[in-house]
C-alpha cells in the first residue's frame, strides 16, 4: 500500500516530506499521514482523486494546507 501511494505521488510531482502510518488496534488496518513539500493544488487533486479509488483505501483522503501559501 505505502508503495502505491508513494508512486501515485512520485507520478504526480508531489514529494513526501514525512509519511506517518498508525495502526489501529486490531491491527488490520492503518492511518496514514502524509506531509509533503510544496506541491500545486493540480497535483494534490490529482494525487487524492487517484488514491481514493484504490481498493485499499477505506474511507475518502482528506487535505488539509499546512503553512500560508
Amino acid at each position: 500500500v505505502l508503495s502505491n501511494i508513494t508512486r501515485i505521488c512520485s507520478k504526480n510531482k508531489v514529494s513526501i516530506k514525512r509519511l506517518i502510518q498508525n495502526p489501529s488496534k486490531s491491527k488490520k488496518n492503518s492511518s496514514i499521514v502524509i506531509i509533503t513539500h510544496n506541491s500545486k493544488d493540480k497535483n494534490l487533486s490529482k494525487v487524492i482523486k487517484q488514491t481514493e479509488k484504490k481498493p485499499y483505501v477505506i474511507k475518502k483522503p482528506k487535505l488539509i494546507r499546512i503553512g500560508a501559501n
